[in-house]
């Protein structure tokens, strides 16, 4: 079961993947803007954040709570 933290973190990695996916439709388009090239890569530098914070959450043992 997700977290409400988990939760928000997988829903603002989704939106930086459609961010993504519009910037880089932007690029194929044209590939002589590299400013797109630089975004494109901050979002990846910010979905892999994303996906490593998530990962960590899942694996991090739950407490229980007396």
């Amino acid at each position: 079961m997700l977290s409400t933290t988990d939760d928000a973190l997988n829903k603002k990695r989704e939106l930086l993947k459609i961010k993504r996916k519009i910037l880089f439709k932007e690029f194929t388009d044209h590939p002589n803007d590299w400013h797109f090239a630089l975004e494109i890569k901050a979002l990846d530098d910010q979905i892999v954040e994303y996906t490593r914070k998530i990962e960590q959450s899942i694996r991090k043992p739950s407490v229980p709570t007396l």
